[in-house]
């Protein structure tokens, strides 16, 4: 693009339009202001119109069209900005009150931290598993030189996860073991995998203190959401818009 090149005799100009744009805007006027800024500019630097020749006439006329439309965007900004600067941010006493009376929402299910070794044949599942158990290698070692998973880095170690995040085969076989246990192979869409349970962690509420600030943060992102949906009810019941009418081929 000609004008946003750092290189281009028309970069200051540019600059200078767009922060006049946000300007003129936010004063409520209108973009013809802009405008006239920049044909002033080259005026001063390429002459009159008549010396800027067919190209760049076509030119700074795109670029007319495209100044209405960066107008539309920042119009279509500050309008938002002005309607979310009135929504106030609950208070902690809010935050504790809304936590209380939904208490159900911040339950931590039951998670599991477990490390696996994933094989492509259940032949050499159970020859590791065979292994393991006579204690020729260990779990994280036989992870480590036979799994196929990038956890094998990790000796195998897949991180506490809940339920309904591994795949089923493999989910409902972790959740049924005991810590410490070994169990396999179980047969995934990725091939056979021995699993070792590492730890268990029942289900438990989390603290007000521990989530005060993402519930807070929650309630402010209802409370910008609540304010626009007024805000465009409010505009279509004052500005009635025609369902059936269509804007560059798409139904409004």
């Amino acid at each position: 693009n000609p004008f946003v090149s750092e290189k281009s005799p028309y970069h200051g100009a540019i600059l200078a339009v767009i922060e006049s744009i946000a300007k003129v805007v936010a004063a409520g006027g209108k973009s013809e202001h802009c405008w006239l800024t920049f044909q002033e500019y080259f005026e001063r630097t390429q002459g009159t119109p008549e010396r800027w020749g067919k190209p760049m006439a076509a030119l700074l006329g795109a670029f007319k069209a495209q100044l209405e439309m960066v107008k539309e965007d920042l119009l279509v900004n500050f309008a938002m900005a002005k309607v979310l600067e009135t929504v106030k941010g609950p208070t902690d006493e809010e935050a504790k009150a809304y936590f209380e009376e939904h208490k159900d929402k911040f339950v931590a299910g039951d998670s599991v931290n477990a490390s696996h070794i994933l094989v492509d044949s259940e032949e050499k599942a159970n020859e590791l598993l065979a292994d393991i158990n006579a204690g020729k290698i260990s779990f994280e070692d036989a992870a480590r030189k036979h799994s196929s998973c990038p956890s094998s880095e990790n000796g195998g170690n897949l991180g506490e996860f809940t339920r309904g995040q591994m795949v089923p085969e493999f989910d409902e076989a972790v959740f049924g073991m005991k810590e410490g246990e070994v169990k396999g192979p179980v047969k995934t869409q990725f091939g056979y995998h021995l699993i070792k349970l590492n730890s268990k962690n029942a289900a438990k509420t989390y603290e007000f203190a521990d989530i005060k600030e993402q519930i807070k943060q929650m309630m402010y992102k209802e409370r910008q959401q609540n304010a626009m949906r007024s805000k465009i009810n409010q505009l279509k019941i004052l500005y009635p818009v025609d369902k059936t009418a269509t804007t560059s081929g798409f139904q409004i």
